[in-house]
């Protein structure tokens, strides 16, 4: 991940609220590696990645008039890809649960085996990191509120969800 520049993003951000469609390309080109790490994160299925920062993108585009310069950009992207992240894992939760219960024949729909291999590697988690990563990323509890609820450090929520996230990407290697 490399460091990016506030105050580049900052005038980049200033730019496009004044109307300049060219500079959203360059806000694009300048953080997209940073923020397709962030949107990673929230998503099991890497490739979803893709489709939710275009969708932020768009958001940046669409709500420009919300951003305040007197912030930090890079918090106000971050924010946007976050909860594109999270709105993304509600949509396709229901959408799956959907199909599975309308249609028995989802292959036209949904990649079967990436379904199956997501619910075993979720059945090697235990009961409690199950329920850290559901708070988390389809409720989105914020890690601050997850460790209100179980009166646990924040810090010790940031790790736990950190190891949980090697516990699935090592299993989807592995099996994938």
């Amino acid at each position: 991940m490399q460091t990016l520049n506030v105050q580049k993003i900052n005038k980049y951000l200033l730019q496009i609220k004044k109307g300049s469609e060219k500079t959203l390309n360059k806000l694009f080109e300048y953080t997209y590696s940073n923020l397709y790490k962030v949107a990673s994160a929230y998503l099991i299925n890497k490739s979803d990645a893709d489709d939710v920062l275009c969708q932020s993108y768009l958001n940046v585009n669409n709500y420009i008039d919300s951003y305040d310069s007197k912030l930090n950009g890079y918090n106000w992207l971050y924010t946007i890809v976050k909860n594109c992240a999270k709105e993304f894992n509600k949509r396709e939760s229901r959408q799956l649960e959907m199909l599975c219960e309308l249609d028995e024949n989802i292959e036209d729909k949904f990649n079967v085996l990436e379904c199956i291999l997501l619910k075993d590697v979720i059945d090697t988690l235990n009961y409690y990191e199950k329920e850290l990563l559901y708070k988390h990323y389809w409720e989105g509890f914020t890690v601050k509120e997850i460790a209100t609820k179980f009166n646990i450090p924040k810090s010790t929520i940031y790790s736990q969800l950190e190891n949980i996230c090697q516990k699935l990407q090592e299993f989807y290697k592995e099996n994938s």
